[in-house]
Formats: C-alpha cells, sequence, structure tokens
C-alpha cells in the first residue's frame, strides 16, 4: 500500500483544516517514485477555494476574543438604544462580572454566545455572536438558535 508523499500531507493537510500552507515548512519528497505515483492527487493549491473562515484567520470551534466580544456587544447596543438586550427574550442585560464563590450571577448577566455552536463549527468571527442573558444562554446550551 502506497503512503501519502510528504509534499501533499504537508502542503494539502493544513488547507483542509484551515491553516495557512505557507506556515508549513516544505518538505522532499520522499523519492521519485513518490511523486510519479502521486501526480495524479498533486493539486494547484493556488486555485483551490478556501472557506471564508479559513482565509480570515478564524477556525470552526474557536473562541470570540476580547476585540470581537466588544465588536459583537456594540453591535447590540446600537440596535437598542445604547444599550445591551439578549437577542432571545429581550431583556436589558448587565455587564458580567468576576464570579465570586458562593454568589449565584443575575439571570440577566450579559454572556457573548455563538448563533452556531463552537461543539457544531461555529467561528469566534463577530458575525457569530449574539448577546444573551445568562438564562437563556443556559438554556440554549450547544443547539443553534
Amino acid at each position: 500500500m502506497h503512503r501519502p508523499s510528504t509534499f501533499i500531507l504537508l502542503t494539502l493537510v493544513p488547507l483542509l483544516v484551515g491553516a495557512k500552507a505557507e506556515h508549513w515548512p516544505e518538505a522532499p519528497l520522499a523519492d521519485t517514485a513518490d511523486l510519479v505515483l502521486m501526480d495524479s492527487l498533486v493539486l494547484d493549491t493556488h486555485t483551490m477555494d478556501l472557506a471564508p473562515e479559513a482565509v480570515a484567520g478564524k477556525r470552526p470551534g474557536s473562541r470570540f476574543n476580547k476585540k470581537d466580544k466588544e465588536i459583537v456587544k456594540q453591535d447590540n447596543a446600537s440596535r437598542n438604544g445604547g444599550k445591551t438586550v439578549c437577542e432571545t427574550c429581550g431583556v436589558e442585560t448587565v455587564p458580567a462580572e468576576q464570579h465570586k464563590k458562593g454568589v449565584t450571577p443575575p439571570k440577566n448577566e450579559s454572556h457573548v454566545d455563538h448563533v452556531v455552536p463552537k461543539s457544531k463549527g461555529g467561528t469566534g468571527d463577530p458575525d457569530n455572536g449574539q448577546v444573551l442573558c445568562r438564562d437563556c444562554n443556559i438554556k440554549k446550551g450547544d443547539k443553534e438558535q
């Protein structure tokens, strides 16, 4: 059985998982037989269509960074007269505070949530974000909204 060449593994695998190929080191082929046998499988990587998340650097299952959370909150507030509002139940949310042992946070604490959950391949891009109150976010779990 023929094993895939190093060229195929280091060139195509990063593209399939959303990494940029230029971040992967070049590796020579094991031998000429690999080149001959793999010739029909070598693709022109310059013409491959990449998922928008791969180009933007946001991988499926990624978290929101601090800047992206702020973008989601600002977008929500701009649509709601300067106040952040839960996009499920409509309650005005309050900023999250550091949780303290033995103290239950308020039900209307502001959470930035993935519309398409991380567990289902949702990205940490602000376009996949929404503001939910703590109560609605807990009820939603990893379901799509």
